[in-house]
């Protein structure tokens, strides 16, 4: 029953630090996507880059954190789901690269 308990706290946690790094995201997608930011500007568009490196590499950490958490479960949905978390984290390096505002839509 402990063991249980000790599995369902870590899951716990994970799904929190998705929440936590889903509204950091969303702030940044904000800030990006302004009318008052600038794209066109090599160095503001490389600081842009520069925190959605550091994003991506949130994001690729708690894919790796949900799916050892969840392991047992191994459905095709979660799989689905964190595939598609990672596509779309993806468009942003060639979109800001390209000096374009980011995209929201489905990654279907």
């Amino acid at each position: 029953m402990e063991l249980l308990r000790a599995i369902r706290e870590k899951q716990y946690a994970a799904v929190e630090a998705l929440y936590h790094l889903f509204s950091l995201f969303m702030a940044l997608y904000r800030e990006i996507n302004s009318p008052t930011t600038d794209l066109s500007d090599d160095e503001t568009r490389k600081g842009w880059l520069k925190r959605a490196i550091e994003a991506e590499a949130e994001v690729d950490a708690l894919i790796l954190r949900i799916g050892c958490e969840f392991a047992h479960a191994s459905t095709t949905e979660l799989e689905d789901l964190l595939g598609h978390l990672r596509q779309s984290v993806q468009l942003w390096r060639p979109t800001l690269k390209q000096g374009q505002k980011l995209p929201f839509s489905s990654s279907d």
